[in-house]
């Protein structure tokens, strides 16, 4: 799976696990008002950013992804996350 797509009807959806896929862009979650814990561990994606609109996502997993490689702007998107409390990158 290169793309996060598709969800959009899934809007009470509270986990949701996309690991080691292809994925380069974080995108198309602003749907799931209710997610909780997104695991992106193993893909290609370079910029944590577009988690700002999840009001209740508590737990991040991207290890292992490509992020950091432009600088610590990469990581500046984790302020949009203000339920965050479990980050493992």
């Amino acid at each position: 799976m290169q793309k996060i797509e598709g969800l959009d009807l899934n809007i009470k959806l509270r986990c949701l696990y996309l690991q080691e896929n292809a994925i380069m862009v974080i995108e198309n979650l602003h749907f799931l008002k209710d997610l909780r814990i997104l695991n992106l561990d193993d893909n290609c994606i370079t910029k944590i950013e577009n988690l700002g609109e999840l009001p209740y996502l508590e737990t991040l997993q991207i290890k292992r992804n490509r992020i950091g490689q432009n600088g610590i702007s990469d990581l500046t998107g984790l302020l949009e996350i203000k339920e965050l409390s479990v980050l493992d990158i």
